[in-house]
């Protein structure tokens, strides 16, 4: 059973993990060690940590009050130990260090430090343009003239009212990004909502904006978000390369990216790098690959730590539609060596599941079948979406029917029908349900393609598909897979002719 523990420690990267163990060795005391314990438990055995053995290991005999204090320390240790580590690594933190120290020194009655801190906050804040902040600086600062005579309550009044002025048209947009984007959300970018669409661009019409607050950069940043999200939503993929190209030149023209702001280009980098895979075109797609990471390594590696798997991922993807399937296994195998004793979401999750896909289209079934092994231990496939947990069990048939393993293949699809039975029953599962009762025909009958009524059913389910599409869930696309079953063009070959009918 997972718990707010464990989710904490399984969030934490190398760096946080030994900074935590710094921080935590400070001192050494019995219930140190018994809380390093705990925390090994949970970070390399994957322990549980409401298991009543785990209670008994730590506190033998003692109930399980102790047990939770432990629990409780360790969790604020971890929560100490990352606001330490990461209090200096983005400009609203330091804004908000700045805050507490000029508390601190108010609590103190040392006025004169206490302003100091106070005027250095709202430096950091002007120059980005945290007008929220300063709204709270400014109140600090004007509360404090009771006290701190020196200061002139008037001056930072009128900044105070400007500050607002500019907060409020901030406000108005940051409102209508909110909307469209919880609108956009629960229709989950699926289907062609028309009614939303107007209402949005509507929505955009009434930005009624002075031209000096349409030519700040957060304007025209949350503009731009707004822009692009419409366009997503309408599924119109070359009209929002094209405005994603022509925007991310102006920016740079414009010099609106810096340090503070770094992470607006990169994910900007991320979009442009998506869309352009969306419309095939692979290899200026990985052009901006590069690119993305050439940001990365910027500002000391500033964004490095939590983007450079979306880099790895887009040369994945994009190598496997050029047929550079050869190139994406090698890159994938120097990705899990590098990694070996980590345990993240992409050595646990992503390596492998395209490790199994890319060995797959290479004719490698035996390891692909050893990659998907490591999807399918007890640890990872708890932590699966269930949605993910449908997909990698349908693949587990999939696979092992290829094999001619058909008795762990039946069984195994017994299995799935069974454990998946409500799910398999809601609307919007038809396909995946069709595509079992085809898998169990072609696991019960060895000559099942050469029988008239099952290669009817495959055919349906052929023509009833939608044209292959990027990015698809399906980690083998089933109806692809299904025509490679029944005909000479190996599945690679058929993902390729679909991928491969535009100019690159």
């Amino acid at each position: 059973m997972n718990g707010l523990l464990s989710d904490i420690i399984r969030s934490l990267n190398k760096e946080e993990i030994r900074n935590f163990k710094l921080y935590s060795t400070r001192i050494q005391t019995r219930e140190d060690k018994k809380m390093l314990h705990l925390f090994d438990k949970i970070k390399s055995e994957g322990a549980d940590e409401y298991a009543d053995e785990l209670v008994k290991e730590l506190f033998p005999g003692s109930g399980k009050n102790p047990y939770y204090r432990l629990k409780n320390r360790l969790i604020e240790d971890l929560e100490q130990s990352l606001l330490l580590l990461h209090r200096s690594r983005y400009d609203e933190f330091q804004i908000h260090n700045l805050l507490l120290l000029a508390r601190v020194f108010i609590y103190k009655s040392d006025y004169k430090l206490g302003f100091y801190y106070l005027k250095k906050a709202e430096t950091y804040a002007a120059k980005q343009e945290y007008f929220h902040l300063l709204q709270i600086i400014y109140d600090e600062i004007i509360l404090l003239a009771g006290s701190y005579k020196k200061i002139n309550p008037e001056t930072y009044i009128s900044k105070r009212g400007q500050a607002l002025q500019q907060y409020i048209t901030n406000r108005k947009i940051d409102d209508l990004i909110a909307v469209i984007q919880y609108r956009l959300g629960k229709t989950n970018f699926v289907g062609d909502n028309k009614q939303l669409t107007e209402a949005l661009t509507k929505a955009m019409e009434k930005i009624e904006l002075s031209s000096d607050v349409l030519k700040s950069p957060t304007t025209e940043f949350r503009i731009y978000k707004c822009v692009r999200n419409l366009l997503l939503q309408k599924k119109d993929y070359k009209a929002l390369e094209k405005y994603l190209l022509e925007t991310l030149e102006r920016f740079e023209a414009r010099d609106m990216f810096n340090q503070s702001n770094h992470e607006r280009k990169v994910v900007m980098h991320s979009w442009i790098i998506n869309t352009l895979t969306k419309n095939k075109s692979f290899r200026k797609s990985l052009e901006f690959t590069d690119r993305l990471h050439e940001q990365l390594l910027s500002f000391n590696k500033l964004m490095y730590p939590k983007y450079i798997w979306l880099y790895y991922q887009s040369r994945v993807i994009n190598f496997s539609f050029l047929g550079r399937n050869d190139q994406v296994i090698e890159l994938l195998e120097d990705l899990k060596d590098q990694g070996k004793g980590e345990s993240n979401y992409y050595q646990s999750f992503f390596i492998p599941l395209n490790l199994c896909s890319s060995y797959y289209c290479a004719g490698d079934l035996d390891k692909s079948l050893k990659n998907l092994s490591a999807l399918l231990t007890k640890e990872n496939y708890n932590n699966l979406d269930p949605n993910w947990k449908l997909r990698i069990s349908i693949l587990e048939v999939m696979l092992h029917l290829e094999a001619k393993d058909f008795e762990y293949a039946d069984g195994r699809l017994r299995e799935v029908k069974k454990i998946f039975r409500t799910t398999l029953s809601r609307e919007g599962y038809e396909r995946e349900k069709q595509f079992l009762q085809i898998l169990a025909a072609l696991i019960k009958y060895p000559d099942a393609i050469k029988r008239a009524k099952v290669l009817e059913k495959i055919q349906a389910f052929i023509q009833e598909s939608k044209d292959y599409e990027l990015g698809s869930n399906e980690v083998l696309d089933y109806s692809i897979w299904l025509k490679s079953q029944i005909g000479s063009p190996s599945y690679y070959d058929l993902i390729l002719n679909h991928s491969l009918k535009t100019p690159q």
